[in-house]
């Protein structure tokens, strides 16, 4: 049936970007993971990229929040080498499949 056909390709279309708009959003995104220090004083939220850096007024309160670019002297070991390159495997070849279910 036709219209069945239509409707099917529409879903696969809207799964598609909805997947691959979630995929950019969690890799690119620097809210990815949340550490608690134990006297819960402190919260650092980190991505594979970028970390969240608080700046602080004389106090305590936090008066702007962006993501940073992880430092050239950071530590990057093997097992977030390879989170981050499949981080972009997965957004490359969602990419070519999300293009191919709208042209097919």
């Amino acid at each position: 049936d036709k219209k069945a056909r239509i409707v099917l390709s529409l879903l696969t279309v809207l799964f598609s970007a909805t997947a691959l708009s979630l995929a950019y959003v969690g890799t690119l995104d620097c809210h990815y993971v949340s550490f608690t220090s134990r006297n819960e004083e402190y919260e650092m939220k980190a991505g594979l990229w970028s970390y969240l850096n608080n700046s602080y007024d004389h106090g305590d309160s936090v008066i702007s929040e962006s993501c940073q670019r992880y430092p050239a002297d950071v530590d990057i070991d093997a097992t977030w080498k390879a989170a981050r390159a499949f981080s972009v495997l997965a957004a490359i070849f969602g990419s070519i499949l999300f293009l191919f279910s709208l042209v097919v």
